[in-house]
């Protein structure tokens, strides 16, 4: 998530949008108090620097020492500080503070909720669920079917650690109450140009998105194959609410 006074925005990391390289592409235009919660580890490799925003955080001692575990356990520099910013607002905003459910933004923001323009972007849930299964496989380094990794969404708690236990889904992070919360919400499938359409309406230069969904394009072909009449039936009903608000079908 990205909070800017600079320009009174809210941009809402849904998962698996290239939320990250949106970031990346934001953070250049932020001004001095404006917060960026997660892919801190992508904006510093991008060349940047620390937001300024979290400087305040990373200076805490608790949060210093946090990040000073991480690099103890082998992680890189940007990824012991993405580490100490998340944990330092999980217990602020909400167990996974990079992308928290709108209620929870909005009851940690209050009036700056209700008075800054919201962006997000939104995906097919079915290429989505298909998209994430294969990153959490990398990520985790194990193997688990597509059966247990939609299990897995049903039921977070007991997923033995293949989905958080307080996962969300898009749709919980753009709407309070079955209420769609966001502003305006772009497409994933035509990725550039509605970023490019957000950065122009915020009055930014352009700023272009990295390479991050061509990758997610070179898998997508292998996508359709996972899906079983029974699994795509059990998303369907994961993902009723958004599929309905933005139109989505099956795809493959």
């Amino acid at each position: 998530m990205i909070v800017s006074h600079r320009h009174k925005f809210i941009f809402i990391h849904c998962r698996k949008v290239a939320g990250s390289a949106m970031k990346v592409a934001l953070t250049r235009h932020l001004g001095p108090r404006d917060i960026v919660i997660g892919s801190l580890n992508e904006i510093i490799g991008s060349g940047q620097k620390i937001p300024p925003g979290l400087l305040p955080v990373l200076k805490r001692p608790k949060m210093r020492a946090v990040a000073l575990g991480a690099r103890v356990l082998g992680k890189s520099w940007p990824e012991a500080e993405n580490i100490a910013v998340k944990q330092y607002y999980s217990r602020r905003l909400a167990p996974n503070p990079p992308h928290p459910p709108a209620a929870a933004a909005a009851a940690f923001l209050g009036e700056v909720w209700g008075t800054y323009r919201k962006f997000c972007f939104t995906r097919n849930p079915f290429e989505r669920v298909a998209s994430d299964y294969n990153w959490r496989k990398r990520m985790l380094r194990r193997y688990f079917t597509f059966e247990e990794f939609i299990g897995a969404l049903e039921n977070p708690v007991a997923s033995g650690g293949i989905v958080h236990d307080h996962a969300v889904t898009n749709w919980d992070m753009m709407s309070i109450d079955g209420r769609l919360v966001a502003d305006h919400v772009g497409r994933y499938e035509r990725l550039e140009e509605d970023f490019s359409d957000m950065i122009a309406s915020l009055g930014l230069p352009d700023t272009p998105l990295g390479r991050e969904k061509a990758t997610a394009a070179s898998n997508r072909s292998t996508y359709g194959a996972l899906y079983t009449p029974a699994l795509r039936a059990r998303v369907e009903a994961l993902f009723a609410p958004e599929l309905e608000a933005f139109g989505y079908g099956f795809p493959y």
